[in-house]
């Protein structure tokens, strides 16, 4: 079916018909959170229950309002008040559930049983035809002397995923439009109630009212704190900072995060080779990114790989979706065994065997809470260093003697073109290639390299760099020197003459750990994490 007539029968259901009840609204409201969550196919009723208790507590337990007739409220409004009879509780629904678990949990069980008979057969018919192109649903058979069909209340609805497709990208709309209908029914039976519009707008999804400082000790606690056995965690902070920082939307789907996983991944995977857990057990994401790209190491940045091998790319960023997003995104907000979903939204298949991780739909998402992001963002900076801080700790213990671990941490790589600026400094003293004599001329693209490759080291030292020819730095690329260059290499930083003729040698000769010892001990320990040695042209 096209999308504008997806569209035209979901505002024409919203719009039109009879209504004697709210639970049409509520059953749209539904369908579009549920769109918006990237949800899974199959949904159970007591989900859907779930979600009706939530948007009906806001209603009843918050504003009173009436829902129909005096004398003849829906079902589930006498429900809700049979467990909540005073007037108006202060609580959220996420409060009260913690307060009050087996109210709310005796409420949707009577929900899921009573309230879905008419609302789930009618809500897709129009002109006495029944349309079904939101869901399939199975119904247990027929009310005596009425066409309503009985709803089994043990089982539920199949969504139809392209029209959830459609219903998502087109949400601010749809929901306006629900909003809107919604708030005139409750019009005309609450004459004089104000604000209506922003009374059914607060039925919407409503994360946990947490002050700022709050929200940052719990971010702050997230990554400093808890069990960690891969890098997952620091990576889904770095982009939630990231994201907060663009001001992007509410909606994400798992293969925006992919897609910013590989590149955070790239950097440290493909430049500098970082064991991310003990060397029998990589994260998955390693074991992905690895049979795509099995070099020891690319020059190439993220951008450029991107461009040259679009496939390669587009295969991993598949492939984390798949996979990598079951344990991280549920347990991301979980504390002391408890799950407080204060940055983001998300729904689950259902969970693994023999485990209490859930499935995460790869073709759904995750829906960012905007107050969340306004905190981080307002505080990234200070946010920021910590998860460097804390990732480069967790590389440090598995990569011992990796130097610049902070800066490799930042998933973060200098200009390829970099080291290019000391060009001028080596120029005017060096006249041919470090590792073939050649004469160098500017016009055949005289090239700044790095003799130990920066791929290891993660710095830009001009005690580490000299001039070589085009063809020599392409053959060498992020391999170590034999170790006759390496000596030379050497040589050259301890020369008297070359010390005092260029003074930002001597400096640099001075940072590099203590001289000639630093060099040595990088030399050896890249060799011992097995970085090969080029053997020369």
């Amino acid at each position: 079916m096209p999308d504008h007539e997806i569209l035209h029968a979901f505002a024409g259901i919203v719009t039109g018909g009879h209504k004697n009840n709210t639970y049409k609204f509520a059953l749209a409201r539904f369908l579009l959170d549920h769109a918006a969550r990237g949800g899974p196919e199959q949904v159970r009723y007591k989900q859907i229950a779930e979600h009706f208790m939530r948007y009906y507590w806001v209603q009843e337990c918050k504003f009173r309002l009436r829902q129909g007739p005096a004398n003849q409220q829906p079902e589930i409004i006498t429900i809700i008040r049979e467990e909540f009879p005073e007037h108006a509780y202060p609580q959220t629904f996420a409060e009260i559930g913690r307060e009050r678990p087996e109210s709310v949990k005796s409420c949707v069980a009577r929900i899921t049983r009573v309230c879905f008979d008419d609302v789930v057969p009618r809500f897709q018919k129009a002109g006495g035809r029944e349309r079904r192109i939101f869901y399939e649903y199975m119904a247990k058979g027929y009310h005596d002397s009425s066409d309503n069909k009985r709803i089994d209340p043990g089982g539920g609805i199949l969504v139809n995923g392209e029209a959830m497709r459609v219903l998502r990208d087109n949400r601010a709309a749809l929901h306006s439009t629900v909003t809107l209908e919604w708030a005139k029914f409750l019009e005309k039976r609450n004459p004089g109630m104000p604000n209506m519009a922003d009374k059914v707008e607060a039925t919407t999804l409503v994360f946990e009212d947490v002050p700022d400082h709050e929200i940052l000790h719990a971010f702050a606690g997230i990554v400093t704190g808890g069990h960690k056995n891969n890098t997952y965690k620091f990576a889904l902070a770095r982009f939630l900072l990231d994201h907060a920082a663009r001001g992007g939307p509410e909606q994400v789907r798992y293969k925006q995060i992919a897609e910013h996983f590989m590149r955070y991944y790239w950097v440290q995977e493909c430049k500098f080779r970082l064991r991310q857990g003990p060397a029998n057990q990589q994260p998955e994401i390693i074991t992905i990114i690895r049979e795509e790209f099995p070099e020891h190491a690319y020059p190439q940045t993220f951008a450029e790989i991107g461009r040259e091998r679009p496939e390669s790319v587009k295969s991993c960023v598949a492939r984390i979706t798949r996979v990598c997003f079951d344990d991280v995104v549920p347990r991301f907000q979980k504390a002391g065994g408890r799950e407080r979903r204060i940055f983001y939204e998300y729904m689950a298949k259902g969970y693994h065997d023999s485990s209490d991780n859930k499935r995460i739909d790869p073709g759904g998402g995750i829906l960012v809470n905007g107050e969340a992001m306004r905190v981080l963002r307002d505080n990234r900076a200070a946010l920021h260093s910590t998860v460097t801080l804390e990732w480069a700790k967790f590389l440090e213990k598995r990569n011992p003697g990796m130097p610049n671990m902070v800066n490799k941490a930042e998933c973060a790589m200098a200009d390829s073109h970099d080291q290019q600026k000391f060009l001028g400094v080596l120029e005017p003293f060096f006249g041919s290639c470090f590792y073939c004599r050649g004469e160098l001329a500017r016009d055949k693209c005289m090239r700044v390299d790095h003799v130990i490759p920066y791929d290891y080291i993660g710095d830009t030292e001009l005690c580490n760099l000299v001039l070589a020819c085009q063809k020599c730095s392409c053959k060498k690329k992020g391999l170590l020197p034999p170790r006759p260059l390496f000596d030379k290499l050497l040589e050259r930083n301890s020369n008297s003459k070359h010390l005092a003729e260029i003074p930002r040698l001597r400096e640099s000769v001075e940072n590099m750990s203590v001289g000639r010892i630093g060099m040595e001990w990088h030399y050896a320990n890249a060799k011992l994490r097995g970085y090969p040695v080029w053997q020369g042209r």
